[in-house]
Formats: C-alpha cells, sequence, structure tokens
C-alpha cells in the first residue's frame, strides 16, 4: 500500500512537471511572455501598463472598477447584504446577552433542582 502511494506521488509529479513544459511552449508561441512595448494614451491614464525591462503589468483596477456598471450593481448588493448580516449578528448578540443574564439569575437564585440539571 505505502509503494501505491509512493507510486502514484511520482507519477503526479511527472505531469505537473509535463504541464508546464507544455505551458511554457503555448506561452512562447502566443507570445504572453515575450516583453511587451508600454501602452500609452495621451488623453487619460492608462489601465494596463507593461514594462519592457521586465514582464510585469500593471493594471489600474480602481479606475476599471469605477467605470463599470456590473461592479457597481454587484457593490450595491453586497453592501446590503453586508448590512442585514451585521443586523443579524447583533440581533443574535443580544439574544445570547439575554439568555445569559437570564440563566446567571436563575443560577445566583439557585432555581435550578439540582447541579446536573444546571
Amino acid at each position: 500500500m505505502k509503494n501505491l502511494t509512493n507510486i502514484l506521488l511520482v507519477i503526479v509529479i511527472i505531469a505537473t512537471i509535463i504541464l508546464f513544459i507544455r505551458m511554457h511552449k503555448v506561452c512562447n508561441k502566443i507570445g504572453i511572455l515575450e516583453n511587451t512595448e508600454s501602452v500609452t494614451d495621451t488623453t487619460e491614464t492608462p489601465t494596463f501598463v507593461a514594462d519592457s525591462s521586465s514582464q510585469f503589468a500593471y493594471i489600474d483596477v480602481q479606475r476599471i472598477n469605477s467605470e463599470y456598471l456590473f461592479y457597481q450593481d454587484v457593490s450595491k448588493e453586497f453592501e446590503k447584504k453586508q448590512k442585514r448580516a451585521e443586523a443579524e449578528y447583533g440581533k443574535k448578540v443580544q439574544d445570547f446577552q439575554v439568555e445569559y443574564e437570564s440563566y446567571m439569575k436563575k443560577a445566583q437564585t439557585g432555581a435550578f433542582l439540582s447541579q446536573a440539571r444546571q
């Protein structure tokens, strides 16, 4: 059984290496890993800038989020859900606090018949 586990682990590692090699070849074919020129726009700040000296790209996510209506709709819906969840949590906290205080009063006055019942 232990040998089977080791064999399967080796197979998974080899398959992962093969997938990485294939993915690297595909990326080179379509030009993803090659250096790209900077995207510049004279009228507005660019939302995508690729530095030609490295392979990092910078995306202005705040600008994209502010301009797309879908993001704005989802953001409003999320805020509503968050407010509802906070209100529900607050109510549960208050209910628990009332229940705790009731229990403590009963415990102090000896309203329970036995320790097990308490």
